[in-house]
């Protein structure tokens, strides 16, 4: 079962305040949700179509059940021979070449690790033989940069693509073809972009430690309730707005000393501190911005604690060339 609202400290606010998820809200959720396959997400929202009393949504949910089928058999679709798959690692090197998707989909499953497989129509004015003649291409690993280029010379446009996570699942899936059945992405009318004015507990302020629950990195807050209060007196009823409006901004320190800033859904925070004795280093450089945003530290400590950070990850320290704590917020 899917948790719409991963965090505790949300959920449990939710609950006391009687707050309730309309359907059209939980399809919402449901596609949007982080650490969760595309198949656990479909399923689940065929579950909620058989139980919604709501007829927009049940016709929303059928096009979208509709159109991840088709563009996944686009995607598999090669039987004239004029795609090649191609397997690439998190990082975006080429790791092997395959006729099938088939074929691809289960070597990026035998990694074990995210990676991405891209579906690529091959150059055809420059005389490439036949796939069935070229069968160097198929299965060659890449080993060196000039191979690479060598094999990409045979490219051309990426057409359609799938991200596959470690568990071999496939995470999300792209088509370039202007089909029919195609669904208006963007679209803040339809259940997987919409805007909701979820809400959350009101100490989520600037400042207040908070914890990512998917991947257990720890922050500060930089812009929280009072600028979300703002935020919703200028746009209203949310209707400019679409899904990822719904975020806070939360500064994560980088291995150089620097804070990164991030929006983040509430739904995927909670307010906590990692204990100083597991890692003393982050657990200082946190708690220096912290005061600094509360209003009982001070410049100096922020940059010192950002910098004796940097210095723990063994890392050039860019925040050396900075003299207040705005030089070291990107």
């Amino acid at each position: 079962m899917i948790n719409l609202v991963p965090s505790k400290q949300v959920s449990e606010y939710l609950d006391d305040i009687g707050y309730i998820f309309t359907d059209f809200q939980r399809a919402t959720l449901i596609w949007n949700v982080a650490e969760c396959s595309r198949a656990e997400k479909l399923s689940a929202l065929e579950d909620l179509s058989l139980t919604t009393e709501d007829p927009l949504l049940k016709q929303q949910i059928k096009e979208r059940l509709r159109y991840e089928l088709m563009m996944l058999a686009d995607f598999k679709e090669n039987a004239d021979g004029e795609f090649v798959y191609v397997v690439e690692d998190k990082d975006g090197i080429h790791i092997g070449y395959f006729e099938k998707a088939s074929m691809a989909m289960r070597f990026a499953s035998d990694r074990k690790e995210s990676c991405s497989i891209l579906k690529y129509l091959l150059v055809k004015d420059n005389k490439l033989p036949p796939l069935s003649e070229y069968k160097d291409l198929y299965h060659k690993f890449i080993n060196s940069e000039t191979e690479e280029q060598d094999v990409g010379k045979y490219l051309d446009l990426a057409v359609a693509g799938v991200e596959i996570d470690e568990k071999g699942n496939v995470e999300s899936l792209w088509c370039d073809n202007k089909m029919d059945y195609a669904i208006p992405e963007l679209s803040t009318e339809r259940f997987e972009n919409q805007f909701i004015n979820i809400p959350f507990p009101e100490t989520f302020t600037r400042g207040i430690p908070v914890k990512l629950v998917t991947t257990g990195e720890y922050g500060i807050i930089a812009q929280g309730s009072e600028m979300w209060d703002e935020f919703m007196e200028k746009f209203g009823d949310g209707k400019e707005l679409d899904y990822i409006h719904m975020s806070l901004t939360v500064v994560f320190i980088t291995e150089d000393g620097m804070w990164s800033h991030e929006h983040i859904n509430p739904i995927y925070l909670e307010v906590e501190m990692p204990k100083t004795k597991d890692n003393p280093e982050l657990a200082c450089a946190l708690e220096a911005l912290s005061d600094y945003w509360s209003g009982s530290g001070s410049e100096e400590i922020v940059l010192k604690y950002a910098r004796q950070y940097a210095d723990s990850k063994k890392k050039p320290r860019t925040v050396d060339l900075a003299t207040t704590v705005q030089d070291i917020i990107i």
